[in-house]
């Protein structure tokens, strides 16, 4: 999704659009690799940073990516791959997206991710399949 979407803004049939922030959960990423290939400013926030007695704290991971968003003053921002749980504060409502591999309530849930999607529409014979975006909410896969 990210390469898609710096290959459309570069070829000009994505306008009026800029990247000017990735942030992946973990090193190996690859979109933190596309941004920093494409030029664009690429920030680890790794989800085993932030635990509380072996549990992961959302709440502070949501918080440093919210400072990291600020500092950069996004106004939009895509969910596309990032496999954690983020808090939408207040001046961020009805501004984060997320892209969902198939087309929901099909293939999706616990486990429904990534490559594990298309395995899935691929075993059950699918002849039609899409993506889902959506608004994002602080209530989980609402």
């Amino acid at each position: 999704t990210l390469q898609n979407l710096i290959d459309r803004i570069a070829a000009g049939t994505l306008r009026n659009v800029e990247i000017v922030l990735v942030i992946g959960s973990k090193p190996s990423a690859k979109g933190l690799q596309r941004a920093t290939t494409a030029g664009i400013k690429a920030e680890l926030v790794a989800s085993k940073d932030f635990k509380v007695d072996g549990k992961q704290d959302w709440p502070s991971m949501s918080s440093r990516v919210c400072e990291l968003l600020a500092q950069d003053r996004v106004d939009l921002v895509v969910l596309a791959g990032y496999m954690c749980l983020f808090i939408v504060p207040p001046e961020l409502e009805n501004k984060v997206i997320n892209v969902h591999p198939s087309l929901i309530p099909a293939f999706c849930g616990q486990g429904m991710y990534g490559e594990r999607v298309h395995q899935a529409v691929v075993a059950r014979g699918v002849k039609v399949t899409g993506c889902t975006v959506h608004y994002v909410t602080n209530e989980y896969d609402a």
